[in-house]
């Protein structure tokens, strides 16, 4: 529910598990850089046997992404309890493990083997790439909460470029002749736009729940 307006680093002084958090996974993000620069480096090739090190990074993603929910909310004055960080970092990892069900499913159906596990790699990496790029947003948004708008809108533009990049890599894999963009659009809209919406709807209200 809305309350009073956001006081200067109140968000970190009620809320300091999250900036440990935080800090936590970019340590352990230290720790296993060798990997991630190889999953990215070729993830068609590296993906399946660092399947621990992608987990880390899913995982990453998810708490990363509801900390930014949970200032979003606090930036517009909603006088949310710090229970209620939990519950978004539940609610985007929910999110994120539905949607690479959802991905593999669709993979399984509608292409081959080969092509199946290319595009459901290419979307696991898509997703710990945008996590990788949270980190430094999420600190900034929970130290300084005054600059919280400006790493919404950074977090926004990285979310956007993560997910051209995978769209972008989809779209050489499946294309074959010109039917194919009934299937793009198709994809677009059940997979990348509709579950967005249900997202941000899930969690307006949680913030108005909290």
């Amino acid at each position: 529910m809305r309350g009073l307006p956001l006081e200067p680093l109140q968000v970190a002084r009620t809320g300091s598990w999250l900036l440990a958090t935080v800090l936590l996974l970019f340590i352990l993000t230290a720790f296993n850089i060798r990997y991630i620069l190889k999953l990215f480096g070729n993830y068609e090739v590296h993906v399946a046997t660092e399947s621990r090190t992608m987990l880390l990074l899913i995982l990453q993603t998810s708490i990363l992404e509801g900390i930014m929910f949970f200032c979003y909310y606090r930036m517009e004055q909603f006088n949310l309890t710090i229970e209620a960080a939990g519950v978004f970092c539940c609610m985007t990892l929910v999110y994120n493990l539905f949607t690479i069900l959802m991905f593999q499913t669709t993979g399984f159906v509608f292409a081959g083997s080969g092509e199946s596990v290319a595009w459901n790699r290419s979307q696991l990496a898509s997703q710990a790439m945008f996590g990788l790029l949270l980190i430094i947003p999420a600190l900034v948004a929970l130290i300084r909460p005054e600059f919280c708008r400006y790493t919404i809108l950074v977090g926004l533009v990285f979310y956007v470029l993560a997910r051209l990049n995978f769209i972008v890599k989809g779209w050489q894999i499946f294309y074959e002749d010109l039917s194919s963009w009934f299937y793009f659009i198709l994809y677009l809209c059940t997979l990348e736009i509709l579950p967005v919406v249900i997202l941000w709807k899930i969690s307006r209200e949680i913030a108005v729940f909290y």
